[in-house]
């Protein structure tokens, strides 16, 4: 098979809603507390707002 470059941006999209919907799940599971490695993931992706946005959401659960 040969690479292309929308295969890795599709690999890069899928980790993101991979990660997307385990941190809620993280969040409603371990006390509001998500795992650090799923937090480092988080914030290696998105903003400091997006992330609070993502746990109020999570939150609402």
């Amino acid at each position: 098979m040969r690479w292309c470059l929308l295969d890795e941006i599709h690999r890069q999209a899928h980790a993101i809603d991979k990660l997307v919907v385990e941190y809620p799940i993280a969040v409603a599971t371990n006390g509001h507390r998500a795992r650090a490695e799923i937090f480092d993931q988080l914030k290696s992706q998105f903003t400091q707002a997006r992330i609070v946005e993502l746990t109020s959401i999570a939150q609402r659960s």
